[in-house]
Order: structure tokens, then C-alpha cells, then sequence
């Protein structure tokens, strides 16, 4: 069964640094059935829920409001934070509820991470985005299974800074719904869920030698 993993040793002495290359997947799914737990794991929903209708994998996916908005805060999925130590792919799964509607759109953002704003969330920096629709290529609005696949955006990678990723779900017309499935970013989860899911501190390694640097953030 499905579950949600990160897979990595996230809190041991030694791997949380700056220098080092390790790089794993923070992943979800929604095998959980229950989107409390997943919130508990510091990831964020805008209006979508686990969903038991005609799923993309396993038993539960996740499925938004009609996705009629052009606004990227209308329906949306949060990443916890984390750090971005080398270039790699977003992926995930995606469909639709049906094919109403002119166009459907996931749109990939990331928040920088000021301490001053409400959870953290500074300037939102939107990079990517796929559509599905009239006059656009792949031009149906899919109703079966697309694997998607985004680079990470080359500002985030190899620097001290945590980033939080969002993929938004707008659209124009109709009904269709967005239904997403095994999100996995190429990213070190950074964030501590005994702490309101704030960063957890930086330990810097700059020399990749093991040991803290003499001057930490």
C-alpha cells in the first residue's frame, strides 16, 4: 500500500548540511485517506482532499474544486519545505474529472521563506506550468492518466535558502475537476512539523568536511 514517505534520515547530525549532495524525494500520495495526517507532515491543501472516486493509484487520490480560476491560490497543494541540493524533475500523476471546460492548467510556483510573513510564505516566483485545452498542446483536457514531469528552476538549486513548492490548479469553463497522484519533488525535506512546520535550523558544511562551519544561520 501507498503511504506517505520521506525518504530520508531527516534529523541525524551530519546529514543536515549545506555541503552535502545527498538529495531525496519528499513524496505523497493519498493513500492515507485523510488529509489532517497529511497536513501533520507539513504539506498544504487548497481545497483538495482525498477522493476515492475513480483514483490514478491505489485505493485514494487527490481531487480539487472545478478548477475555474485563474487565480493560483484558488486550488492548490503545498510542499513542506525544503532544500534543493542538485537539479532534478517534479513528477507527478494528473488527470481530470471530464473534458468540460476550455482549458485546464497545474502552474508551478515556489515561495521563498521569510520568518515575518503568516506560515512563512514570502514571494511566491512562479516557473512552469502545463495546459490542457483548446488551441493548446497536448490539447484535450485529459480524463486518463498524464505523468507529468517539471524541472526544478535553476534559482532554488545549491544555495543555504529553504524554498516551498506549489502546484496551483486553474482553468477556464466547465466543470472538470483536477485529480493529482503521487507528487514527488527531488528535494531534502526541511521542515520540522513539532514547530508549525517551520524550517528547521541550517547547519552549514560548506567545506563538505562533516562538521558545522564556525558561523551557522
Amino acid at each position: 500500500m501507498k503511504n506517505i514517505k520521506f525518504i530520508a534520515a531527516l534529523l541525524l547530525t551530519g546529514l543536515l548540511s549545506v555541503g552535502s549532495n545527498a538529495q531525496t524525494l519528499a513524496t505523497i500520495t493519498a493513500e492515507s485517506g485523510n488529509r489532517t495526517a497529511d497536513q501533520a507532515n507539513c504539506w498544504g491543501f487548497g481545497t483538495f482532499s482525498p477522493n476515492a472516486t475513480t483514483p490514478i493509484t491505489g485505493s485514494y487520490s487527490y481531487y480539487g474544486n472545478a478548477a475555474t480560476s485563474l487565480s493560483l491560490g484558488a486550488c492548490w497543494l503545498q510542499a513542506p519545505w525544503c532544500k534543493f541540493t542538485k537539479a532534478g524533475n517534479i513528477t507527478l500523476k494528473a488527470k481530470c474529472t471530464s473534458t468540460t471546460g476550455t482549458y485546464r492548467r497545474l502552474v508551478f510556483s515556489y515561495y521563498t521563506y521569510d520568518a515575518t510573513k503568516p506560515y512563512g510564505q514570502g514571494t511566491l516566483v512562479r516557473f512552469d506550468s502545463v495546459t490542457y485545452g483548446t488551441g493548446f498542446t497536448p490539447s484535450a483536457i485529459p480524463t486518463t492518466n498524464q505523468t507529468i514531469s517539471i524541472a526544478l528552476p535553476s534559482a532554488i538549486i545549491s544555495n543555504s535558502s529553504v524554498y516551498a513548492i506549489l502546484i496551483s490548479a486553474v482553468g477556464q469553463g466547465g466543470t472538470a475537476r483536477w485529480i493529482l497522484d503521487d507528487v514527488n519533488i527531488p528535494a531534502t525535506y526541511w521542515s520540522d512539523p513539532s514547530n508549525a512546520c517551520k524550517p528547521l535550523a541550517l547547519i552549514v558544511d560548506a567545506d563538505s568536511d562533516g562538521v558545522q562551519d564556525s558561523k551557522s544561520l
